[in-house]
């Protein structure tokens, strides 16, 4: 989660320039910038990238009063607004600018339709992610601190190590090769403002049932899989190379999950697709109900026994899963971002 530091401070007319009317205020908005990254090995710094971001004031009380401004990477914003009046502040980062679902900040005219406007995780890559965040601010005389916490909208599923330890002892002779990871049942479509109900729809989803189940597209695959891995683990080993996806939340519970062979809405999971010897077998990890902002981490899988022919079908005893939840807004180190005025 990020935080922006937002300072008020009313100004005589002889302190600034160009000067201001007397009761008015400045109030600056400012944000660290962060690296780019990939979703092998992604570190914390490199989801903190912002490439252009927007902040939009509207008052509380005079609907027909909005400020906006967006700026490229970390620039600073800055508006001068009456004193004692009431706002709400909203910050937009890494919305798209183009495409189905571009977002325009200056066509936003009230406050409900920014917050229903809608999101694709097709336009986002591991170091553009989506980030929302409100609050409300007045300048009341003197400096006056606030702040907007950024957070992601957006879930985050890591994968740590991954032991192979087959049980039985005929597959447990034979080579164990890890082929791939990824998410199945991706959830593509939310709101700035709040998650959406799940529908049935296909298209609203990626990987349905299973790799490219309901096509294939450059920018979710980015983001939800880590294709080519072909790492041998030997019995009683390791793979401990970390991986990130990132998924918008899931709104079907573990409660309402399906497995029906036919298509419908149902849990994201996380998919292994290794092979035993020469066949290659699935594990599905059907995970946690989720949350935006939240984490959720996989400490650590053991392959027990030879998984499914299926990436729906999960055969019990076939893995040991160590699963952890950050809540939201945890999912990486708080910082302050500084603040000039």
């Amino acid at each position: 989660m990020k935080k922006l530091i937002i300072t008020s401070m009313i100004l005589t007319l002889a302190a600034c320039s160009p000067p201001l009317v007397e009761g008015t205020s400045t109030v600056h908005f400012s944000i660290g910038k962060g690296i780019t990254g990939k979703s092998t090995g992604i570190s914390e710094e490199d989801e903190k990238e912002i490439s252009h971001w927007a902040v939009m004031l509207f008052n509380a009380r005079e609907s027909s009063e909005k400020f906006c401004e967006s700026v490229s990477g970390g620039a600073d914003i800055s508006f001068t607004i009456r004193s004692g009046a009431r706002y709400r502040a909203y910050a937009i980062a890494n919305y798209p600018r183009y495409g189905e679902y571009a977002f325009d900040p200056d066509r936003i005219t009230d406050e409900e339709t920014l917050k229903r406007s809608v999101i694709s995780l097709a336009d986002y890559s591991p170091s553009s992610l989506p980030m929302f965040g409100e609050t409300e601010i007045t300048a009341l005389g003197g400096e006056v601190s606030s702040t907007v916490s950024l957070t992601r909208l957006v879930s985050k599923v890591v994968v740590k190590k991954i032991t192979a330890d087959i049980r039985e002892e005929r597959f447990r002779a034979l080579p164990f090769l890890l082929k791939a990871l990824y998410l199945t049942n991706v959830w593509c479509r939310n709101s700035l403002a709040e998650d959406l109900p799940a529908e049935d729809a296909p298209e609203l989803w990626y990987n349905a049932m299973g790799w490219h189940g309901s096509g294939s597209n450059g920018a979710l695959d980015a983001l939800v899989a880590d294709r080519n891995i072909n790492a041998p683990i030997a019995q009683g080993g390791s793979y401990s190379t970390l991986h990130c996806f990132y998924t918008m939340p899931d709104a079907v519970t573990k409660d309402h999950d399906k497995r029906e062979a036919a298509w419908s809405s149902r849990c994201t999971r996380l998919v292994i697709e290794a092979a035993v010897g020469t066949k290659t077998y699935y594990y599905p990890v059907t995970l946690p109900d989720m949350k935006r902002g939240a984490a959720y981490i996989i400490e650590e899988v053991t392959i027990r026994n030879v998984g499914s022919l299926s990436p729906e079908e999960e055969i019990p005893g076939a893995v040991d899963v160590n699963i952890t939840v950050s809540v939201p807004g945890a999912w990486d180190k708080t910082y302050t971002i500084s603040e000039n005025s």
